[in-house]
């Protein structure tokens, strides 16, 4: 069997045994679902309404390129409230295992980014869906994640105060042409077409890269526009979200505080 047949058996095997999980609030079939659904398709990963986004882009990252790894942390975190995840242990709070869960984003992604967040929170729990001050994720997080999980080739050119320039981001996509996996850091607004003209002051979103970034236009770089796909919010999303609406290079720049590209 390949590993995504590898990751549903698993799965099966929870469904057969009728364990219930140790999370007061989730029932076992909506994780066995969401599961089946995610290792088919781990797109389907989604933050929805939670501040998330560090968690389900790596995670996002960990189904697509380990089903099994990905698979086993969800069934051992539903069903014993730790996980090892190839060096990392993730071992939520209690206050989290007995929360209130409200819904909006799917309980095995809730399970699996919250868990994540809150056994990298020193000084806030993540309990609520809405509990926005505790899951804000930092690059320095994002790259002992991805070496706890066994990436050896990390390379970190973001950010948090000021913006990132055109040789960054052609870095960032020719990485993405060598293979590596590639985070990019921006302002969410850039993925919206009614907001993508904005003033913003802060980086608050990691996308991860889908394919190369094609710069058309003239030579001269503030007539350049900017073309390229990622994942983000469960989906492949195209930035600029409208063709029709062109985004021009400086106005992407403007929201884009660099990468953390990584590979085996």
């Amino acid at each position: 069997m390949g590993a995504k047949e590898d990751a549903l058996a698993l799965v099966g095997a929870l469904e057969s045994s009728g364990r219930t999980g140790v999370w007061t609030n989730i029932r076992p079939k909506g994780v066995i679902d969401g599961l089946r659904i995610r290792i088919a398709d781990p797109s389907k990963i989604d933050q929805a309404g939670s501040e998330l986004c560090g968690p389900a882009a790596f995670v996002f990252d960990l189904a697509t390129d380990d089903p099994v790894t990905y698979a086993k942390a969800v069934i051992s975190l539903f069903t014993g409230g730790t996980a090892v995840i190839g060096t990392m242990l993730l071992r939520p709070t209690t206050d989290l295992l007995f929360a209130h869960f409200s819904g909006g984003i799917d309980p095995a992604d809730w399970i699996i980014m919250a868990s994540l967040r809150d056994s990298s929170n020193w000084l806030f729990d993540v309990e609520e869906v809405d509990d926005i001050l505790g899951v804000a994720t930092i690059p320095s997080t994002m790259v002992t994640w991805v070496q706890n999980a066994g990436y050896t080739k990390v390379i970190n050119e973001t950010n948090v105060w000021f913006t990132k320039d055109a040789s960054n981001l052609r870095r960032a996509s020719w990485l993405y042409g060598k293979h590596y996996r590639v985070f990019l850091f921006v302002n969410f607004k850039i993925l919206e077409t009614d907001k993508q003209m904005d003033v913003t002051l802060t980086p608050d979103h990691f996308v991860m890269l889908q394919s190369p970034v094609q710069l058309t236009g003239p030579p001269m770089e503030s007539l350049q526009t900017v073309l390229f796909d990622v994942y983000s919010w469960g989906a492949k999303q195209t930035i600029p979200e409208d063709p029709k609406t062109p985004l021009s290079l400086p106005d992407f720049l403007a929201k884009y505080y660099g990468f953390i590209a990584f590979k085996h």
